[in-house]
């Protein structure tokens, strides 16, 4: 949050943004300075609609996208599944599921890699029922 405060007064001096909106940024950026930082460009963009601009780059809550619920949901269905199976399920290149994916998944401990394949963890079944309807 404190990046993102930062970052506003440095470039856009003018432009005042609530505390709501900055812990919703800090929130929903994957623990990316980036992402942050780039979520607080749009959102300035759109008026201080970050709302918007959250379902424009397809996240759904705590910075998780809609890729990730679908990976969270195929595996809730398959016990371990390898790479190529999840990558394909997305429709996405191996790489991106890699790098794009993957990654805040398993930080954020609701998948785990095992010799066989990934699963999901408790942890992830319970973040898939509140999002799941």
């Amino acid at each position: 949050e404190q990046l993102v405060r930062l970052y506003r007064q440095k470039h856009y001096v003018r432009k005042h943004i609530s505390d709501e909106v900055y812990r919703a940024i800090a929130c929903n950026s994957r623990l990316v300075p980036r992402m942050a930082i780039r979520l607080l460009d749009n959102t300035i963009c759109f008026n201080g609609n970050y709302k918007k601009v959250f379902s424009n780059y397809n996240i759904v809550k705590d910075g998780y996208t809609e890729k990730d619920i679908k990976t969270l949901a195929y595996l809730s269905k398959n016990k371990t599944c390898g790479i190529d199976s999840i990558s394909s399920y997305l429709n996405i290149p191996r790489q991106s599921f890699l790098y794009e994916v993957e990654p805040y998944l398993l930080q954020t401990g609701l998948i785990v890699r095992k010799g066989t394949g990934r699963s999901i963890t408790s942890d992830g079944l319970s973040f898939l029922s509140t999002v799941q309807p």
